[in-house]
């Protein structure tokens, strides 16, 4: 039994349970929003169902946040994955740091609250990066030429682009990072339908109570604020490797730095336009970040023990 086996708690529910909560949601989100209703009845009325089953797959979505969460009983933490934010090379070092840290896959932070009420009081982190860079982050995954990849991390690549293709409208239609920047701020690509990797961060790391989590790490200082996350809860810190997307593996710092410069000639002024009216809150974040840092942890931490 592998690793993942052991401390993966939270499997997906059976198919007919998943139809039925999509056909629910479809229903109840139809009733709420008319215009989206309309959109799809024109398309069935033009005889475009392959169109209307695309909008109704996407206005299905769930609007819970389920992302991974890892929590480590020995120190008392608690990490919210914050996809496209280092999320590789964070688990890969609080993993080495405390091996027996457990991880919930598929439910709600609320959801793993309510079966462990034990974690209420852990030190609670996450960590985010500048919502441009996450954008062309996502974007240069769905969309960038897939080189260098084996026959088999190829046939996963292009199956997990199928799928993403398919559960949101009009996103295969994306010929350009402009293209992805009109999306995003269409109702297809809102928060009330985004995927986790795509969703804003202020609403992935949020805790059940509406709360910002004890401290907020930058993928931009991530090494400083480990050192920071490290005193606080008396764990040793931890070595960070830069992990690749090409199954799992170390990308060099010359690598990522000329991958990031390359991408960034894609934010234009018309972009960042875009990307600030969609990121709104995630620039308000990650601005006082930068300044007061509103979010560290408070100084009632000591050792992971509360005082």
């Amino acid at each position: 039994m592998t690793y993942r086996e052991k401390t993966v708690i939270g499997a997906r529910p059976g198919v007919p349970v998943r139809l039925l909560g999509k056909t629910l949601r479809l229903a109840r989100n139809l009733r709420r929003d008319p215009d989206l209703a309309r959109d799809i009845g024109r398309a069935l009325l033009r005889g475009e169902f392959a169109r209307a089953g695309g909008m109704a797959l996407n206005v299905s979505r769930s609007s819970k946040v389920r992302s991974p969460v890892l929590i480590s009983r020995r120190f008392r933490w608690l990490w919210l994955v914050n996809h496209k934010v280092a999320s590789r090379s964070i688990r890969d070092a609080l993993n080495r740091t405390d091996p027996d840290a457990v991880t919930f896959t598929h439910k709600t932070v609320a959801e793993v609250y309510a079966a462990h009420p034990e974690v209420e009081d852990y030190y609670s982190l996450a960590f985010v990066r500048h919502p441009f860079e996450r954008a062309l982050s996502f974007y240069a995954h769905l969309f960038l030429p897939l080189r260098g990849y084996s026959d088999r991390q190829l046939f996963f690549e292009m199956k997990m682009r199928r799928e993403v293709f398919r559960h949101f409208h009009l996103l295969a239609e994306v010929r350009s990072f402009e293209d992805y920047c009109e999306w995003l701020n269409t109702p297809w690509g809102s928060d009330r339908f985004a995927d986790r990797h795509f969703r804003s961060q202020h609403v992935n790391i949020r805790l059940p109570d509406g709360r910002l989590p004890d401290f907020i790490g930058r993928l931009e200082s991530l090494d400083e604020d480990f050192g920071r996350i490290a005193a606080d809860t008396g764990m040793s810190k931890p070595e960070l490797a830069m992990m690749g997307t090409k199954g799992g593996g170390s990308a060099s710092p010359d690598a990522v730095k000329s991958a990031r410069t390359a991408m960034r000639a894609h934010l234009t002024d018309p972009n960042r336009t875009l990307l600030a009216a969609r990121y709104e809150g995630d620039l308000e974040l990650y601005r006082s970040l930068c300044g007061e840092r509103p979010g560290s942890a408070p100084s009632s931490w000591t050792g992971g023990v509360r005082t």
